[in-house]
């Protein structure tokens, strides 16, 4: 504390120490309200970036639903080809019989006819 001499006597300087305070109080005020505006700022920020991030996991979440729903598509297209095919190959295997069993009887017919002729 910083001491005043006047003549022979000496007395502290309590007014310049009161002011000193008060410039002390002031800074820390000043120190105090510049945090609450960070304090603001970080919240704000906080809050939008969660506003956004929950926006991106819906978007996103939306994305694997529709890839879920045409994968689903594609696997029931793919079975009901596999059906086809199926049916389609017996179908030949039909067909294959019905010719070879008309070829036959032609070619029995055909033998006998030759046989006799």
């Amino acid at each position: 504390m910083p001491m005043i001499e006047n003549e022979d006597n000496y007395y502290y300087d309590f007014y310049g120490l009161e002011e000193r305070v008060s410039s002390i109080g002031t800074q820390v005020s000043e120190v105090h309200e510049d945090v609450r505006i960070v304090e603001t700022q970080i919240s704000e920020l906080v809050s939008v970036q969660s506003e956004q991030f929950s926006e991106l996991i819906s978007v996103q979440s939306e994305q694997v639903s529709e890839i879920v729903s045409v994968m689903s598509d594609n696997a029931a297209i793919n079975a009901d080809i596999r059906k086809r095919i199926d049916v389609e190959i017996i179908l030949l295997f039909a067909v294959i019989a019905v010719v070879g069993i008309v070829c036959g009887f032609v070619a029995s017919l055909t033998w006998r006819s030759g046989k006799h002729g």
